[in-house]
């Protein structure tokens, strides 16, 4: 069986997503900070509409969650796609071929041959 794979920056990206998940616990308790800020904010806007001043919470509750979705949908993507673009050895494609005795994989910059059962290759 022959198969052949060539990244593309939107691949490296989701890896790159992959890697930064949280544990279940920890994203829980994002999602619980991010509710308790929303909440913070239309209270405080509540408060604010009614005293007519105290527009300060509200306003930095409101960058500061802003800020965090231009991080991580805008700037980290960004980033990762500028890497990947930089890194040459991502952007060839590799073939991979599944035999009995090996699994072979060959590009422009290598080639390795990694047998099932190393014992009988000598290694």
């Amino acid at each position: 069986m022959n198969l052949t794979i060539q990244l593309t920056p939107e691949d490296y990206v989701q890896a790159c997503n992959i890697n930064m998940r949280p544990r279940p616990v920890l994203k829980w308790a994002g999602y619980l900070l991010l509710v308790l800020a929303a909440f913070a904010v239309v209270i405080s806007l509540l408060f604010a509409v009614s005293d007519g001043e105290g527009f300060f919470i509200p306003v930095f509750l409101v960058f500061m969650l802003a800020y965090f979705a231009f991080l991580f949908l805008f700037l980290v993507p960004r980033r990762v796609r500028k890497i990947f673009w930089q890194q040459k050895a991502m952007q060839i494609p590799y073939s991979y071929t599944v035999t009995d005795e090996a699994v072979m994989t060959k590009s422009e910059i290598s080639e390795e041959k990694l047998p099932w059962n190393p014992l009988l290759s000598g290694y």
